[in-house]
């Protein structure tokens, strides 16, 4: 019939009893997951680590960069400075000597216009004295004609001189009457 199978606590192949190995795995793998635990607790400390160690170089990468853009951003505008007062002093400059010529020329014209106008003055005077002495002369020999013709000095010779004297004076008269058109062309341009 059958047989029967004793109960109690088992035993090895050696005949000693049979260790449960259920606490020794539980143990162990109490110890691997706190292992493991310990392991992910070190790991996430490393990153967070690194990772405050890389913000904190960015944040110093960050504060040089910044300080350096401020320091160079005064050192353009100084520099910037400079040029606009090199610029201004420039400008100031030329605009002293424009103001120098302007006023070189300004006492030229005048001098050149008082000169001109001595000059005209001087002409003019000139002018008349000759046309006054030519006048004269020609009235001195217009009455020398008419006390000649007065007195008869003979019909032949007296109208051949008569028509020579008056001849001469058209002529003196033409001659006047031209540079009296060309002192008054003279004073016009002048007076302009």
């Amino acid at each position: 019939m059958g047989e029967t199978h004793p109960t109690g606590i088992g035993v090895d192949a050696t005949g000693g009893p049979v260790i449960d190995p259920t606490a020794n795995v539980i143990s162990l793998t109490e110890a691997a997951v706190k292992r493991l635990d310990d392991l992910r607790d070190a790991e996430s400390r490393r990153v967070n680590e690194l990772r405050e160690a890389e913000s904190r170089r960015i944040d110093e990468q960050a504060a040089l960069r910044a300080e350096y853009a401020d320091k160079l951003a005064v050192a353009e505008a100084k520099r910037i400075d400079a040029i606009r007062a090199v610029d201004v002093n420039a400008v100031a400059v030329a605009s002293q000597r424009q103001s120098d010529q302007a006023t070189v020329l300004a006492n030229q014209v005048v001098q050149s216009a008082e000169a001109l106008r001595s000059l005209v003055a001087t002409t003019a005077a000139a002018q008349q004295q000759a046309s006054q002495q030519i006048t004269g002369a020609l009235s001195d020999r217009i009455s020398q004609l008419e006390k000649s013709s007065y007195e008869g000095a003979g019909k032949g010779t007296g109208a051949k001189n008569l028509w020579a004297i008056l001849a001469v004076a058209i002529g003196l008269l033409a001659t006047l009457f031209m540079v009296a058109i060309a002192v008054g062309g003279v004073i016009v341009a002048v007076a302009k």
